[in-house]
């Protein structure tokens, strides 16, 4: 097929602004109410679940393990790219986003209603174990489904501004989370808080999943995979194995990019928490007001970042990302270690600022990188392995290198130093794409096809 009649059918399926607007704010809506599920696990991973779930152990152990079950959900991410990478990639964008969110609303509903430790002893923790494991899997596909809609749907010019309103609902989300979590902490007494406060944030996640089924059942799919549809393009039968033989070095590239995010972000809105309480001695009110004012700044940094990579490129934007990171990371620990709730929150701004900036581009930066029938596991996987690597062992490994050190923050700061590197080495070595078609290059996809089948679809195509 000729690529002026690609274009054509796309332009046939594209949609309104008054579309690609719904889709945005679908998309954050979801990413918010995944990312509220996510990181109020995240928190009361930090102040609650360690004297509930753990209360057995001594208070630095059951810190650790508590953070040891919030990286199980890190541990499920890739297996939940996998299965939503292969069957967005075939089935459809939309279809994924409605599974993933139903998903992520059970689990966190039913953590909600788990016994204790003291009711059930070793069955609680386990229990536990499992339903990080359902968001994790959840969450491996949310990412990409949510970014590859907007992306696909938006004007070529603005790909990056649209791309980047999904996950402007990871601030969003932690912000309600850590919301919710502070007015609970101030308004009920300790014993009533671990008795049965905290299960009321987790439980109400099911109202949520009701308004966000309600929202993403009202979309259309994209433009980009429609036009497949009406091509009928030939799909690879497993997206992972093609993407792996097609793209194995820009693969790698993407997750050390977005180590950047992983490592740097959890970081902040995890291990910081407790770092906080536990050797700055703040006051949990404090440290949740001081992440509430940080993450409602940091959304409006997420539609900046991806506005700015329209305009200059999405490359310039993550090498500046990077050498921020390594650059904040020491006047991070210097306004917190002030116990100031409002010098705290201008640093935990300051080095979550260029994850989520980073955060922001990757949406259209890494889907104009790949071949749309392998774009949602190209997206999804390495963003879920770099996670793996760098979400799930962040806390556990600041904890030890906090204790190692003596309570001082220098092997930290060497952790995201080293991590900003990473971003900007591998940013520098990844090729510009702004300016790039979503579909050059993509009309005549012939996988599974005998090489003298391919040489045929190339004439034809040129044609």
């Amino acid at each position: 097929m000729r690529s002026g009649t690609f274009k054509r059918n796309t332009a046939r399926a594209g949609h309104s602004h008054r579309t690609i607007r719904r889709v945005a704010v679908a998309g954050a809506f979801g990413s918010t109410l995944e990312y509220y599920d996510f990181f109020l696990y995240g928190s009361a991973s930090a102040l609650i679940f360690p004297k509930i779930f753990f209360p057995a152990f001594d208070p630095l152990v059951g810190t650790i393990l508590s953070f040891a079950t919030f990286s199980v959900g890190f541990i499920s991410r890739p297996l939940g790219a996998v299965i939503c990478g292969h069957y967005g990639d075939r089935l459809g964008r939309k279809t994924m986003l409605t599974i993933t969110l139903l998903v992520m609303g059970f689990a966190t509903t039913a953590i909600g209603l788990l016994p204790t430790y003291d009711s059930v002893g070793i069955l609680a923790p386990l229990l536990l174990v499992f339903l990080r494991f359902l968001q994790g899997l959840s969450f491996g596909g949310e990412i990409a489904g949510s970014a590859l809609m907007s992306v696909e749907h938006a004007p070529p010019e603005r790909r990056g501004f649209w791309g980047a309103m999904p996950f402007a609902g990871s601030p969003l989300g932690q912000a309600i989370a850590s919301g919710t979590l502070l007015t609970m902490v101030l308004s009920l007494p300790p014993q009533e808080m671990l008795s049965w406060g905290w299960r009321v944030a987790f439980s109400s996640s099911l109202v949520l999943v009701v308004i966000g089924l309600y929202v993403r059942l009202r979309l259309v799919e994209t433009p980009v995979f429609e036009a497949m549809r009406q091509q009928r393009t030939e799909l690879p039968r497993v997206p992972l194995l093609e993407a792996v033989r097609r793209e194995p070095a820009q693969l790698l590239r993407n997750i050390g990019i977005h180590l950047g995010v992983t490592v740097t972000y959890y970081l902040m809105t995890v291990w910081s928490l407790s770092y906080m309480t536990t050797t700055v001695r703040m006051s949990e009110g404090a440290v949740l007001t001081a992440a509430v004012i940080a993450n409602a700044a940091l959304v409006g940094t997420s539609v900046l970042a991806g506005a700015a990579s329209d305009r200059f490129g999405r490359r310039p934007v993550a090498i500046v990302c990077g050498i921020w990171t390594i650059a904040a990371v020491y006047p991070f620990f210097g306004l917190v270690q002030t116990g100031g709730l409002m010098l705290a929150a201008l640093g935990i701004f300051l080095l979550a600022a260029p994850s989520m900036a980073l955060y922001a581009i990757e949406p259209a930066w890494f889907s104009e990188l790949f071949r749309p029938s392998i774009r949602f596991t190209c997206f999804a996987v390495p963003i879920a392995v770099s996670t793996v690597i760098g979400g799930s062992t962040g806390p556990i490994l600041a904890t030890e290198l906090l204790a190692a050190f003596d309570g001082r923050p220098w092997g930290v700061c060497l952790l995201v130093a080293a991590v900003g590197a990473i971003v900007t080495g591998c940013a520098y070595f990844t090729r510009e794409t702004f300016r790039d078609s979503l579909l050059d290059n993509h009309q005549a996809e012939t996988f599974g096809r005998p090489p003298a089948a391919q040489q045929e679809a190339r004439g034809a195509a040129g044609a």
